[in-house]
């Protein structure tokens, strides 16, 4: 394990513990270790790249992070950097890129949403570049989290208004050279809840820049202006026109020309979703259509599009209510709570109007999913008006 930092700037390099299986979860392109470096203590983050695409994927998405880590620390004034744990630097070492990042105690006593939520769902089985839109949407539908009600309804909101606020002021980080930043890959996996270093109390980090773009550029371009088109990693980085994360953004991504706010918006209602319910919006969007129609086939399946979203609020909304029922609240009160946040999650199905995405195969699918939420502040103030802090008399924990 060792020589895996072989040559970094260092003679006294020790492995304190690998943090794939007990702490962070396994990356698909990296693996994470706390090491000790002339006896400072450091979070790594490690990239083998091979020889294949993968390889040519995870070296470019590096030098990425450390473009977009750069921009964030030289902006510290005005961006949420202080939630980032400060980095160091990296070393390339023959073909292996290493990140280092100060070690704090957060790194002991964190774990990744992921982690926290126990999800699981199955892997892209294609072995083409890209998966065709029914392969996407059945990896989509398969998602689950098992372990989604540990968290109570309060601390699901809170969580996700975090992430909405951190991810808001990357969007406007806006300098000389740079119209904000567009993380792209905003999934379970990449949010840590820590220990708050001066409260104390319990914090969702939105960590891993690797594929973000800046706001209003091209998408088949990384922040650092390098193209990853060529290339794809992982099971959920899938590229057409650059690598993006398929499994948490809208079905109609692939249409997209420029990084913008919404893809970032439509994850964290994503994620919102699972949190809430322990599946994707696409999972629920199916077992609505089902219900219209028992014989349901995504590539024949023609149906309003407002019943769908009413069948699917509907849906949502008894898993929510399940969610409630301990909750000390007046029947109205809670009633509404129920439905707005069932409400906010099918937000972005515009009624009467289907969208059509079109794979490389040249199959049509249809599909009413769409991120309505054009910016972070626009989900804010609908999670800011359900009232919460007023709702629940007791302060919000993170179990």
């Amino acid at each position: 394990m060792v020589k895996i930092f072989r040559g970094v700037e260092s003679r006294n390099i020790k492995v304190i513990e690998s943090l794939d299986t007990n702490l962070i979860g396994e990356g698909t392109l990296s693996s994470r270790y706390l090491i000790n470096i002339e006896g400072a203590n450091y979070f790594a983050k490690v990239f083998r790249p091979g020889e294949n695409s993968f390889g040519r994927s995870s070296r470019e998405m590096i030098k990425n992070e450390i473009a977009v880590l750069d921009y964030i620390y030289s902006n510290s004034a005005s961006a949420p950097a202080q939630d980032l744990l400060r980095y160091r630097g990296y070393a390339e070492v023959g073909d292996v890129t290493t990140l280092l990042f100060e070690d704090q105690v957060t790194w002991r006593s964190g774990a990744t949403l992921e982690k926290r939520l126990n999800v699981q769902s199955e892997r892209i089985k294609t072995q083409e570049e890209v998966p065709t839109t029914e392969e996407v949407l059945n990896l989509k539908r398969s998602v689950e989290a098992t372990n989604y009600q540990s968290y109570e309804v309060g601390d699901v909101i809170d969580i996700v208004r975090q992430i909405a606020d951190q991810i808001g002021q990357y969007h406007s980080l806006r300098g000389d050279k740079c119209a904000g930043i567009i993380h792209m890959d905003i999934t379970p996996k990449n949010i840590i809840i820590v220990d708050d270093i001066d409260t104390r109390k319990k914090k969702a980090i939105v960590i891993d820049f690797g594929i973000a773009r800046e706001n209003g550029e091209a998408i088949d371009h990384l922040f650092n202006k390098s193209s990853l088109s060529d290339g794809r990693g992982g099971d959920y980085y899938l590229s057409q026109k650059g690598i993006f994360n398929l499994v948490y953004s809208s079905i109609d991504s692939r249409q997209q020309s420029t990084a913008n706010p919404s893809l970032d918006t439509y994850n964290i209602v994503n994620v919102l979703c699972l949190m809430l319910t322990g599946r994707l919006i696409e999972y629920w969007e199916t077992e609505a259509k089902k219900t219209c129609d028992p014989l349901f086939d995504d590539n024949l399946f023609d149906d309003d599009p407002e019943i769908i979203t009413e069948m699917m609020n509907g849906e949502i909304a008894d898993v929510i209510e399940k969610r409630c029922k301990s909750l000390n609240l007046a029947s109205e009160v809670k009633l509404t709570l129920i439905n707005e946040l069932s409400r906010i999650i099918t937000y972005g199905r515009k009624a009467n109007q289907n969208q059509q995405t079109t794979d490389q195969k040249g199959t049509i699918s249809t599909s009413s999913v769409r991120a309505d939420y054009s910016t972070c502040s626009e989900l804010i103030e609908e999670l800011d008006a359900l009232g919460i802090k007023q709702i629940l008399k007791e302060p919000i924990t993170i179990s």
